[in-house]
């Protein structure tokens, strides 16, 4: 089957953002539109989902998930699966476990975050949530490591997007997206290939300067004169420099 667009899903943990992908409604169908179908017949809807990318687009896209953390590959295979057996495009859900994304390919220690899991970062200096939920509580992630393979965001998306498709990305990659972020936009491959980009920013931590998380939220809202505006109708901010919308991850 032919992909009608590639879903990035950097950061997949168990494929519980797979599964909404190919499973779950927009909040919203329109600029300002509300989900009127939103009943307990038909279960939740999800509010990530912009109204451009409704389920019957979104069940028409490839898949490609990343997750480095080796104790969510049994999760994240076996939501792969089940999607595959449910849905034509599914089958071309591609499940990276052991890999991280990255600036370059190579091999890397990851640090775990032993207690949630989600916390688990490339950036071994990062501490992670305590026991008790509250942030760079815990402990440093790079006390436990094991290896993984990264790979160059930057290669990946630009080898996509040389096959003419729509892109969307997700990034939940615990610190590492700052870096990641810099070459997407330093190289113009973003822009370029991205249309709907997801970050969930975190708390930057040495070398990756504090005030990093403002500044990449405000270039990337404001490359559209209009970005205000647009927000508040719930229209894309692409414009004739960068043809990228930012959506919050959180």
């Amino acid at each position: 089957m032919q992909c009608a667009g590639v879903f990035l899903d950097a950061g997949a943990n168990r494929g519980d953002t797979l599964f909404s992908w190919y499973r779950t409604p927009a909040c919203v169908n329109g600029p300002r539109l509300k989900n009127t179908f939103t009943t307990p017949r038909r279960g939740p809807c999800d509010w990530k989902w912009p109204w451009w990318l409704p389920l019957e687009t979104r069940q028409t896209w490839c898949a490609e998930s990343y997750e480095a953390n080796a104790n969510f590959t049994r999760a994240l295979r076996q939501t792969a699966a089940a999607l595959r057996a449910e849905l034509p495009a599914a089958s071309r859900v591609v499940v990276h476990t052991s890999t991280a994304v990255g600036v370059r390919d190579h091999v890397a220690p990851f640090g775990i975050d032993t207690v949630h899991g989600v916390g688990s970062s490339l950036q071994l200096q990062r501490r992670a949530m305590d026991r008790h939920g509250r942030s760079a509580g815990g402990e440093v992630v790079g006390r436990t490591t094991q290896p993984v393979r990264v790979v160059d965001l930057v290669r990946v998306v630009a080898d996509l997007g040389a096959t003419g498709v729509p892109i969307a990305l997700k990034l939940d990659i615990e610190g590492t997206e700052y870096e990641v972020l810099r070459d997407l936009m330093l190289t113009g491959t973003l822009c370029r290939h991205v249309q709907t980009l997801w970050v969930e920013f975190h708390q930057p931590v040495a070398p990756v300067p504090a005030p990093s998380k403002g500044a990449f939220e405000w270039m990337l809202q404001s490359h559209n004169a209009s970005w205000e505006a647009l927000q508040r109708e719930w229209l894309p901010l692409a414009s004739t420099r960068c043809g990228t919308t930012l959506l919050r991850w959180d």
